[in-house]
């Protein structure tokens, strides 16, 4: 009986620590993220699909260069025997008819066939690769829209932290503040109402807290679904929100919009749009060519009334030739879709030109704001620093009795609102730098 309650204890020991283990909470920075979203991501996945099928579309239509070769055999049995009409009418008396001879037939036939020129098959073979890379942009557009978003959660993530972080603080100086106003209560040199301000406070707090870690919660759930990561796995982010002014200086300062646009996955699509258009119209314009064609066939055939194979005699006939085909007239089809394919490349050049103003203007746009928040951020780190030392004196005057409850509470909660503004700042910067990452064309997984 003690050798079972041994053995139960061991397994249970065993199961304990192999859940610890699978609890382990994963540490993600943003370089891991990007890593995990390249390979887990489902819609990346199926752009990838998408660009291999693109690529099997392309190998497909290069194959239509080369010369076909195919087989044809058949066993035929007539149940009444065709008739061959050789005889000259004008003879009398008039020749009988002479018949097939035999009921079983049987004939094989290779053809081969080889286009000389086709300009269409050209056409088709440049607009397969043009699809192939306009795939290849479209993964790498949603590869960018996904590294967006990622960066946004994982610093919007580091953002509830710092906020988290800011709060407990805030938490501990109420606290001892409490602490303070029970001890002056008893001496007799506070009022029971500064304690009972300072216990709504911490409950106020608390639940703020309460609700930024449901949130953090929630954006751990989006990062884990973006990731590709299974359900029970748990996750966290590492890092923090601090600037790096060099970097933003010298991002913010890059005027060079031809590297931008040409980085840019969004603009490549569009001109790849362009010149698929282009490449379209050519096609229409090929149709009205005329296409030659080499072809050949090696044929063998025989006839008889029973089924002895091996008697059978095999007539072979083969024969070379060339086939041109010259387009007369389509009731107007061709023109038509030519006249439809010139109206859509004039829409997407216009397309095209209004991209890149709109490119411009962002870039313009968000350099302004980075500019602005990076002041904004600077001064408010000034403004935590007079905090601090505000909340220090009235403090210490607060515990000699030369200040009053109110004039602390105000100083704790300014010191608290500049450092919860400051990591305010900071999360806009870090969100800014990244939309300006992402409107030069330098954000990928």
């Amino acid at each position: 009986m003690k050798h079972i309650i041994y053995i139960s204890i061991v397994i249970n020991l065993v199961i304990l620590c192999i859940t610890k283990l699978n609890a382990q909470t994963k540490l993600l920075s943003i370089e891991d993220i990007f890593q995990a979203a390249a390979t887990g991501n489902k819609d990346v996945q199926i752009k990838l699909l998408e660009k291999h099928q693109a690529e099997s579309v392309k190998d497909e239509t290069k194959s239509s260069m080369l010369p076909t070769v195919f087989l044809n055999s058949s066993y035929t049995f007539f149940t009444e025997r065709p008739v061959i009409y050789l005889r000259d009418e004008t003879l009398s008396p008039k020749a009988n008819p002479v018949k097939y001879n035999g009921s079983l037939a049987l004939d094989a036939a290779i053809t081969a066939n080889y286009n000389l020129t086709n300009s269409v098959v050209k056409k088709d073979i440049i607009l397969a690769n043009i699809e192939t890379d306009k795939k290849d942009q479209e993964k790498n557009l949603v590869t960018e829209q996904l590294a967006l978003q990622l960066s946004k959660l994982y610093y919007h993530t580091l953002f509830l932290k710092q906020q988290e972080k800011v709060l407990l603080q805030s938490i501990d100086r109420n606290k001892k503040a409490l602490f303070d106003a029970k001890n002056l209560f008893y001496l007799g040199k506070s009022l029971k109402t500064d304690t009972l301000s300072y216990s709504i406070i911490i409950h106020q707090i608390q639940n703020s807290l309460s609700s930024l870690n449901n949130q953090i919660h929630i954006n751990l759930l989006q990062l884990k679904q973006l990731c590709g990561y299974e359900e029970n796995m748990n996750i966290d982010v590492k890092g923090d929100l601090a600037i790096d002014e060099d970097s933003i200086n010298k991002l913010e300062n890059d005027t060079s919009n031809d590297v931008s646009f040409s980085d840019r996955p969004d603009i490549k699509l569009a001109t790849l749009s362009i010149q698929s258009s282009q490449n379209a119209l050519k096609r229409f314009k090929a149709l009205y060519q005329p296409a030659l064609m080499a072809f050949a066939q090696y044929q063998v055939q025989s006839q008889a009334d029973n089924f002895r194979f091996r008697d059978y005699t095999l007539p072979r006939t083969s024969f070379l030739g060339l086939k041109l085909q010259v387009p007369i007239y389509s009731g107007k089809r061709f023109h038509y879709q030519t006249n439809t394919t010139r109206i859509q490349l004039k829409k997407k050049e216009l397309e095209h030109i209004s991209l890149k103003e709109k490119i411009k203007t962002e870039q313009a746009t968000l350099r302004l704001q980075l500019i602005d928040e990076i002041k904004k951020w600077q001064l408010q780190q000034k403004s935590i620093d007079a905090a601090q030392e505000a909340y220090q004196i009235i403090y210490e005057r607060y515990q000699f009795g030369l200040s009053n409850r109110i004039e602390l509470s105000d100083a704790e909660l300014a010191l608290t609102k500049s450092k919860l503004e400051e990591k305010s700042y900071a999360y806009r910067i870090k969100v800014i730098e990244t939309e300006l990452r992402k409107s030069f064309g330098k954000l990928n997984l």
